[in-house]
Parts: C-alpha cells; structure tokens; sequence
C-alpha cells in the first residue's frame, strides 16, 4: 500500500487510495478538528492551502504513527473538482435531472438527485478508485482536488505530480459533447479517447497500451461502438507540463451524454477500471 492508503487503515475507513470525503472526515476525527482540508493541513503543521499533496500526507502519516512509503509508480489524477459547474453549468447534476433524457443518464449511472457535484467528477472518482482496486502491490495514489477555477486546479496537479516524480501518470475524464446535446440528449459519439503529449514516446506508449484494454474490455462486453480515434495527440496542460520523465496521457473514458454509453459506464465501472489498471501495468 502506499502512505494514503496506510494513514486510511489506520483511521479505519475504505483503503482505496483517494482522498474522499468519509477519509476526510476520519482523519479530521482523529486529529480532533473540523472536516476541512485546511484545519487538517493546520493541525499537522503545514501550509493550509486546502491542496493534500504529498507533503500534507508525509505530515499525516507522521502525526497519526503510519510509516511513510516510498515513491510513487502511479499517479492518477481525478479530473475537475465537484464545482466544475462554475464553468459548464450544464455539467452539473441538477441540470439533467430537469429533463426526460437527463434523467434516464443519472439513474442509469446510479447518481441520486440530491447530489451536488458535476456528473464528470463523480464518474472520474469512481472509475479512479476502480484502477487503484486492481493496482495491488503498485504504490498508487488518487489525487483528488477541493473546489477551485479551472486554472489553479490544473496547476496544483502538475505540483503535486512533479513533488513526487512518478513513473506514470494519468489524468481521469468522461466527455460530453455540450451544447445542444444538453437540450435532447442526442449525442451518438461514444467510447474512449487516449491523448498524448507530442514527441513523447513513453506517453504514447502508454495511452496505446490503456486504449487497446479499454478496447478489448467494450468488445468483449458489447459495449457502444468506438466513434472516437482511440488515441490521439492532445496539448493538455496537466499532461504538457509534466516533468518529461513522466509517462503521461490523458484519457475520456466515455461520452456520458449519450444514453448508450453512459449506462455502458455505469453497468461496466470495475471492468473499465480493470482495463485501465491492466494498461498501466503493462507499460510499468
């Protein structure tokens, strides 16, 4: 296990490796303040900029007696945070329980209407803690973000990932198409894209490698067709700005706009994770 998955032991909730909210909440127990990112950072002695990189969890592991582990093989980065909805307002939740189409998605993808966050952040959540179940041995970690614009999110992953310089890299996301998709729920792009930065082989190597599992994964399941070119150059910052010994790529594992491909995702979270953990490790 890594060190977060250490310090989640030791406060006794779910060992998946991310930073989520009930792994919040024990370790605010056990420290004694308020379920806040910044009053833990402030409790254990570091700056309180409400970003749990790597240095906020050597401090936790210090304060709550887990040895520190060493370094990290994978990085996977949640994409966006739950208040994406300041940017894409359609993104969020509510919006697509309004209508018909919108809500045969969000029972499709098991999502409740009460939910605040943006659909993309929930799925990127889900399949991440997916790919960390079938990492067993790896020293993973899940970096998930608190609400903040778009721009500063971007720049506290490339921070954290960089601190800890790991051997891969990959940053989680579900497409949509937007737009007038959002009034009918008509969109019939589907599957998976793998981008990669330009004149980095390593990258590319590995978004072949998680494309080709995703690929075999949807077949053997019948999965929506793949309407997308698999793998593909992107100029992603959070993928771009990497330091360049990091194998990187990015990946939209679905479109969840289309009826079809959202309840494939839903229906298929293990198995997706599986495929893209299988990726990783044959890249390793």
């Amino acid at each position: 296990m890594n060190t977060l998955q250490d310090i989640q032991a030791a406060v006794g909730v779910a060992v998946d490796g991310i930073w989520g909210r009930k792994t919040r909440a024990a370790v605010a127990g056990a420290l004694g303040v308020s379920a806040d990112d910044r009053a833990i950072q402030a409790a254990v002695g570091v700056a309180a900029d409400g970003i749990i990189g790597p240095k906020t969890i050597a401090a936790l592991a210090r304060a709550l007696g887990v040895p520190a582990g060493g370094n990290v093989d994978v990085f996977l980065d949640i994409g966006h945070t739950s208040d994406r909805a300041r940017e894409w307002p359609s993104s969020f939740s509510s919006s697509l329980w309004s209508s018909e189409a919108g809500r045969t998605i969000m029972e499709a993808l098991g999502f409740k209407p009460d939910a605040r966050d943006s659909v993309e952040h929930m799925l990127n959540t889900a399949v991440a803690a997916a790919v960390v179940r079938h990492l067993p041995g790896v020293r993973v970690t899940a970096f998930d973000k608190p609400a903040m614009e778009n721009d500063a999110e971007i720049s506290a992953v490339i921070a954290a990932a960089n601190a800890v310089r790991p051997r891969v890299f990959v940053s989680i996301h579900h497409n949509a198409q937007g737009g007038a998709a959002w009034k009918t729920m008509g969109g019939t792009a589907s599957g998976h894209v793998c981008y990669w930065v330009d004149g980095r082989k390593a990258g590319r190597a590995l978004a072949r490698e998680i494309s080709e599992s995703l690929d075999d994964f949807r077949r053997q399941c019948g999965g929506p067709n793949n309407r997308a070119q698999n793998v593909q150059v992107g100029s992603y910052a959070v993928i771009r700005k990497l330091d360049t010994s990091i194998s990187a790529c990015l990946v939209e594992v679905g479109f969840y706009d289309n009826a079809k491909d959202a309840t494939f995702i839903a229906d298929h979270l293990d198995g997706i994770g599986r495929s893209i953990a299988e990726g990783i490790k044959a890249s390793l």
